[in-house]
């Protein structure tokens, strides 16, 4: 167990920081090393390096990024939905961990995602990268468990 020595070291390494960097420099310093921090996990990082490909969106701008691009908004649920789904099966709360994201957003993204119309014409470019990402995950993961 830490002592509470390094927890005072902690905390005033951390408003240097502040005063050093500013408020939102470091708090946009936190969040990146956080991010990176979670893509240790192998699945983890090759659904979303995948997904961030697929849109050709860097994986910083799909998981930090602060402008509303509907593809952001949509490679972002095709994350959620391929973690949640099988053969990865995160828990959605694990899910939401994992993309700094609400668990009402989670879920939201996830539905998007499985309920994707082929037949319907807004729907068709997002089913083509769903097709493709279906093929490059699965065929990835059942390499790895054999």
């Amino acid at each position: 167990m830490s002592s509470p020595h390094n927890y005072t070291r902690l905390l005033a390494e951390f408003i240097e920081t502040v005063c050093l960097l500013g408020p939102q420099q470091t708090s946009e310093l936190l969040k990146e090393k956080r991010t990176i921090h979670s893509l240790q996990n192998d699945h983890v990082n090759f659904v979303i390096s995948s997904v961030a490909e697929s849109f050709e969106i860097n994986v910083e701008e799909l998981l930090s990024g602060t402008r509303r691009k509907n593809d952001r908004i949509i490679a972002l649920g095709f994350c959620v939905y391929y973690l949640h789904s099988p053969p990865f099966s995160y828990d959605m709360k694990d899910v939401r961990y994992l993309l700094h994201m609400q668990l009402p957003s989670c879920y939201k993204y996830y539905n998007r995602i499985k309920t994707l119309d082929p037949g319907h014409r807004a729907d068709e470019r997002y089913v083509q990268i769903k097709s493709r990402l279906d093929e490059k995950l699965l065929s990835r993961n059942n390499k790895k468990l054999k």
